[in-house]
């Protein structure tokens, strides 16, 4: 996002407006992938512009869904949940992006995904998709992700903004960005129940524990239950243990110095820092909140936490290269000081700063990429798991069968009960134990 030459508006929902008209276009590293979109070769999981198609909802097609979904025990609703792309099709028309309240996005790995359209004004919008930001681009009509410093700008243009931001610049900035914290959202319990319980292979289970329980084989349907309420339950809890783990983890804020006009430094939170934004690295070294060009000044880094590596490395000020050089990240990480890194220590010459531009924030740093890629990480097309759904829907559908035919065999009445020439324990014919005629033991005659 080249927002270099930008001049600062009035209002930051103007700005939001025409940030999309800003958006750098593709470039040479762009590559394409194999569902047709582009990517960056340094950010395979960021799909700048995905294939996305706009919804908008129909009150007469919500009526009569809800209306046929509800007949047969809700088990419409319940394919809408599983499939929401589907549930959206079907209960919405399709429309141009620009007016559209759900966009169906589809995954780098295939699967589509319903993403709501947030509305900031008449002219703005956008979605959040995977934990990014992606903004409505009139001249491209799609939603193109926002990205920061790490794409269309050269090293030239790097250099040219170690003056820093203005206050009205960064208020403009923070609105478009939001703010530079990796946020992962915990569920409550009962959340995490309902989507167990409404998993595929649980709605199996309840639906085996009802066939049995009308078979009169309660023993067997309640082992069932038990076992099944045993396994929500150790899957409820490691869940949330581990949602609690990666947020605390993910979850760093401290206090920054920045540069503002070149003269002025300020003291403000890591989590109001944006793209542009120039830090003042202390010489005591601090945790990077941020990815971040090194301008001046060396730097000594610890990258143990992303990498691995042991040792520190050594950060040394990003070149002054011809006009046509692009900075990208990946390119120039000698340059680079990435977030969830420790700088350890810097140099610096005479009365200079050890200064460096804020690249990207949130979950486009290197830290929010590694966080994505546990939040969302690539499906294993296991032909197993796919057999297994196919064989419990062939299980759901005979059972079901199954049942029908023996409600209707029972309320049915046979034939031979209904035949007027079948002999009755009621028949005045039929002899019976209180005939004056059947030798009883109480009759007067028996010696």
């Amino acid at each position: 996002l080249n927002v270099r030459s930008v001049q600062p508006k009035p209002s930051p929902t103007r700005e939001f407006m025409d940030i999309g008209n800003q958006l750098p276009k593709k470039s040479s590293h762009l590559k394409t992938n194999r569902y047709g979109s582009t990517t960056d070769d340094d950010n395979d999981d960021i799909d700048p512009s995905p294939p996305q198609v706009g919804y908008q909802l129909s009150i007469v097609k919500c009526i009569i869904f809800v209306f046929l979904a509800a007949l047969p025990l809700f088990i419409g609703l319940l394919m809408a949940y599983w499939w929401r792309a589907r549930w959206v099709k079907l209960t919405c028309f399709r429309c141009p992006l620009n007016v559209a309240s759900f966009v169906i996005v589809k995954d780098l790995d295939g699967k589509e995904r319903v993403e709501m359209v947030r509305i900031v004004d008449a002219n703005s919008r956008y979605i959040e998709h995977r934990c990014l930001r992606y903004i409505y681009d009139a001249s491209e009509e799609a939603f193109t992700v926002l990205r920061g410093y790490d794409s269309g700008m050269t090293c030239e243009d790097m250099h040219s903004l170690a003056v820093g931001l203005s206050n009205s610049e960064h208020a403009v900035k923070l609105h478009t960005y939001g703010s530079n914290s990796i946020d992962v959202p915990v569920k409550p319990y009962y959340v995490l129940f309902v989507e167990e319980v409404l998993h595929p292979f649980y709605m199996f289970q309840l639906f085996s524990i009802a066939l049995w329980m009308y078979e009169v084989y309660y023993y067997y349907a309640a082992s069932i239950f038990v076992l099944s309420t045993i396994s929500v339950i150790f899957s409820l809890v490691q869940t949330r243990k581990n949602m609690e783990q990666l947020r605390s983890m993910a979850r760093h804020s401290s206090m920054v110095t920045v540069l503002r006009e070149g003269l002025e430094i300020q003291n403000i939170p890591s989590d109001t820092l944006v793209p542009g934004d120039v830090l003042v690295i202390p010489c005591t070294g601090m945790a990077m909140p941020c990815d971040a060009a090194l301008l001046t000044g060396t730097a000594v880094v610890n990258e143990s936490s992303l990498t691995g590596e042991s040792s520190p490395l050594t950060k040394t000020p990003l070149p002054h290269l011809n006009q046509n050089t692009q900075y990208q990240p990946a390119r120039f990480k000698p340059h680079t000081l990435f977030g969830g890194t420790e700088v350890i220590q810097t140099r610096f010459y005479a009365n200079s700063r050890v200064l460096a531009v804020v690249v990207t924030t949130a979950f486009a740093t290197a830290r929010g990429r590694m966080v994505r890629s546990i939040m969302y990480p690539k499906p294993l097309d296991l032909k197993f798991y796919a057999d297994s759904i196919k064989f419990m829907c062939g299980l759901a559908c005979v059972g079901t069968l199954y049942v029908c035919v023996c409600c209707v065999s029972n309320s049915s009445p046979s034939p031979s009960s209904l035949s007027p020439h079948t002999p009755s324990s009621l028949s005045p014919h039929t002899p019976s134990s209180l005939s004056p005629h059947t030798p009883s033991s109480l009759s007067p005659h028996t010696p």
